[in-house]
């Protein structure tokens, strides 16, 4: 891709959100402690396989962190709320219950 072509996707909200993903993420692996994930747990919850919302098979540069119950309707930080999904299937499940 040419350097336009990727100005232009990390301006996206899609491009955001990956690029805040991908902060997080190196944070945790350098050893430097996220506000909430500990860097085992982080790992253990990365190499899941399936994503938790539509329960299809991830690749790796498809994987977000979502939220079990949203932030927005009351759901907490903690790793029981948490789960790896698709980027797209966070993204379309917002702040919905699914």
């Amino acid at each position: 891709k040419t350097k336009h072509a990727m100005r232009r996707y990390h301006q996206t909200p899609y491009g955001k959100l990956r690029a805040a993903f991908n902060e997080g993420k190196a944070r945790v692996l350098n050893g430097k402690t996220d506000r909430h994930i500990p860097k085992e747990e982080f790992m253990k919850m990365w190499n899941t396989k399936l994503c938790g919302i539509c329960g299809l098979e991830m690749a790796d540069r498809s994987k977000s962190i979502a939220h079990i119950i949203p932030v927005a309707r009351g759901g907490s930080n903690e790793m029981s709320n948490l789960q790896m999904a698709h980027l797209s299937c966070n993204q379309r499940k917002n702040s919905k219950l699914v």
